[in-house]
């Protein structure tokens, strides 16, 4: 029974490292470290209609749009006119999310960021995640000067973060950049 306690023992000491790699944001089971095939099945499972973004140039990072609000009316164009918020597929602590915008590097790559666009009670999104991430740094408070005229709050924790902002309302998730590797070539 001791070995056994001990084995155990040490094979959850050499799991733990694993268990600290998880991503410490998530909303609605997405996340930073999801492929764009992984997310777009995830937002699809949520009520999403996923595509990727036509106006991408060659020097863009692949971009993808899930729609969660169902459309009443299209133009002649095929684009909604009049979305159904009557009876919205996603929430965020009871508000309602219009737009996911999922961005990589390129198609099946892991997510680089993640821009939750909602409608309504931004301090209910902002006391939710407050909960259940702890407090947040805040910008933009009364007084200070900035050009965006939106209050911003954030958490940052190993290498990823998230935002919140009152305008537009969007939940954002984002990898800390990286340095670029040091080059091993002289100066001439």
């Amino acid at each position: 029974m001791r070995v056994y306690v001990k084995w155990l023992g040490l094979m959850l000491w050499f799991a733990s490292p694993l268990t600290l790699a998880d991503p410490p944001f998530s909303i609605q089971g997405l996340h930073l470290d999801l492929s764009t095939a992984a997310a777009k099945a995830r937002a699809v499972e949520l009520g999403g209609v996923c595509a990727a973004d036509p106006r991408a140039r060659a020097s863009d990072n692949f971009r993808m749009h899930c729609e969660f609000l169902p459309c009443l009316e299209k133009t002649a164009a095929g684009k909604c006119r009049t979305p159904d918020r009557s009876q919205p597929s996603l929430t965020i602590a009871g508000q309602i999310v219009v737009r996911i915008g999922l961005e990589a590097q390129e198609a099946d790559a892991p997510l680089e960021r993640i821009a939750i666009l909602f409608e309504g009670d931004h301090l209910a999104v902002a006391e939710a995640l407050t909960r259940q991430y702890g407090e947040p740094v805040l910008h933009g408070k009364k007084g200070e000067k900035s050009w965006t005229h939106s209050r911003r709050m954030s958490w940052s924790q190993s290498g990823y973060r998230m935002g919140l902002l009152n305008s537009p309302h969007l939940i954002l998730l984002a990898k800390d950049p990286q340095p670029s590797p040091a080059s091993n070539a002289t100066p001439q």
